[in-house]
Order: structure tokens, then sequence, then C-alpha cells
């Protein structure tokens, strides 16, 4: 299978921020080489919310990290040892270290990692 974990994305300035969507995260190894292909986003109908976050408060979403040992020869296990995360709508990311994260590298290689939009 799979397993899920949440990312957390705390207002840590002096004023009012909105954030809504979907962050953008991969998996990265080395530094900043990227192992397979970026999440998929999680099809949930409707507009995503907008939500206004006070200095402290936070926002989360999910990440789902599939096995690439379920897809078999579709995929060729490559090892990383970070997520680099993108809050939606931004340029900046931030890497995260991460021990025991494997994605898929290949012609074709399925999508490892799914996120849901972000929730208040």
């Amino acid at each position: 299978g799979s397993v899920y974990r949440q990312l957390i994305f705390t207002n840590s300035s002096d004023s009012d921020c909105r954030i809504s969507g979907y962050p953008g995260v991969s998996l990265v190894a080395g530094g900043d080489t990227q192992v397979g292909a970026a999440a998929d986003r999680e099809d949930t109908p409707g507009e995503a919310p907008v939500i206004t976050l006070s200095p402290g408060d936070a926002a989360s979403a999910d990440l789902k990290i599939s096995n690439p040992g379920v897809y078999g020869d579709q995929c060729t296990a490559s090892p990383a040892d970070a997520l680099k995360i993108y809050p939606p709508d931004e340029k900046d990311s931030i890497t995260v270290t991460v021990d025991g994260l494997t994605g898929c590298t290949g012609d074709d290689a399925p999508v490892t990692l799914q996120i849901s939009r972000l929730q208040g």
C-alpha cells in the first residue's frame, strides 16, 4: 500500500493571510534532484475554500505516498531523502528531510504521490 502524512501550513507572520488550493509536492534526492513525478491532485468536487489564517493559525493537506513495489515492472524504485513542498500559488518552496522515501522512475512510471487541497 500507501501511507498518509499531513502537511501543516502555519501563518508565522504578524498579520492575517489567505490561502487556498493545492500545495505542490515532489520527492527529491541529494538536495534538489526530483525523483519521479510531482504529486497528483486529489479529485475533489467544488471550489477550494479560501482559508484566512490569523498569526499562529494553521491549515493542512493530506499527502498519500504509495509504495513503489505495488506497481511491479511499471516502476524502477529510486530512493529519495526529502519532500519539496510549495504552498499553493507560490514559487518559493521548503525542503523537509524524511527518512525512508522511495519514488518511481522510468518511462511511463506511475505517480506515487497524491495531495488533497488545503482545509482549515
